[in-house]
């Protein structure tokens, strides 16, 4: 129960923050969310051409992933 209710006071209060400053609480929440993904990446793409929203990419070294996977079924 005081669980629901510290998750419901999360909530409102971003909320209250949102109906203050739509743009900033949006971005923000943006921001956080990427960087909780990108957290869980080893190596990232930076993209200077502009055409990306961020200029981050991640990449996924799906070489480097197919040989441990070979290497593993050989043992």
């Amino acid at each position: 129960m005081n669980l629901a209710d510290g998750d419901a006071k999360g909530f409102l209060s971003v909320y209250q923050s949102y109906s203050q400053a739509r743009d900033v609480t949006a971005w923000r929440l943006y921001l956080e969310s990427i960087d909780e993904v990108l957290k869980k990446s080893s190596r990232l793409i930076i993209d200077t051409s502009g055409k990306g929203v961020s200029g981050v990419v991640p990449y996924l070294p799906l070489n480097d992933k197919e040989e441990s996977a070979s290497r593993e079924a050989s043992k």
